[in-house]
């Protein structure tokens, strides 16, 4: 703990750029599949009490 090892350090490095990686790929993989998904749901949802209720605006 006291004093750090600086060494070890140096081997948290590239997994920390891993892990901002995936959770950058993830995000990106998220995107893709909401975009159509949003866009199919907009297009089949009409101006009913369940679409007003659910989302605010539809």
């Amino acid at each position: 703990m006291l004093p750090p090892n600086w060494e070890f350090m140096a081997k948290l490095v590239k997994p920390a750029i891993e892990t901002v990686q995936i959770a950058i790929w993830g995000t990106l993989l998220a995107i893709f599949l909401a975009v159509p998904v949003c866009f199919r749901r907009r297009a089949t949802c009409r101006r009913t009490w369940r679409c007003s209720t659910l989302r605010g605006r539809c």
